[in-house]
Order: C-alpha cells, then sequence, then structure tokens
C-alpha cells in the first residue's frame, strides 16, 4: 500500500475573515475532488497570496502540481466572483 502525497494550502486570512463557510465549503469541495492526496489547508496571517507545498509526492510531476494548483485558484476566484456577486446584489 503506498501512501498518499500531502497537499498544503495556505491562505492568507483575508480568505476567512470576510465569508468563512463559503471558502470553507468550497475546499471541502476541493478535498473531495483530489482524492489522490490529503489536503491540509491553512490560514497564514503573514501572506498575502495562496502558497502550496507538497509532501511525499515522489511520483507527481511538476505538471501534476501546477494543474492541482490551478483548480485551488480556479475555486478561489470563483469564490471571490460568487461572494462579490451576492454582495453587491443586496
Amino acid at each position: 500500500m503506498t501512501a498518499k502525497p500531502i497537499f498544503v494550502v495556505r491562505l492568507p486570512r483575508r480568505y476567512f475573515q470576510s465569508e468563512p463557510k463559503t471558502y470553507m465549503q468550497a475546499l471541502d469541495d476541493l478535498r473531495a475532488t483530489l482524492t489522490d492526496y490529503h489536503v491540509l489547508i491553512t490560514s497564514d496571517t503573514d501572506l498575502d497570496n495562496t502558497k502550496f507545498e507538497c509532501y511525499n509526492a515522489a511520483n507527481a510531476t511538476e505538471a501534476d502540481l501546477q494543474a492541482i494548483q490551478d483548480i485551488v485558484l480556479k475555486k478561489i476566484e470563483d469564490e471571490e466572483n460568487s461572494f462579490d456577486n451576492s454582495a453587491t446584489s443586496k
């Protein structure tokens, strides 16, 4: 049995200050999508941008990791747009 790689997403705290339930739902969806990885999501007050780390991924290619990063960033962007649209329609 092979251990799954660990994919860490470090998000700036601002994502959780504005609409935490929305981002947590999006990140839970992300975990469900990335079934080949253990996904850990952290909030970091020292970050301005999202950071990624991957451990125990000997078989993962740089293209695989870039694809995962693109999925994460797209999910965050979608949630930001959704939040912005709901805030302006109120």
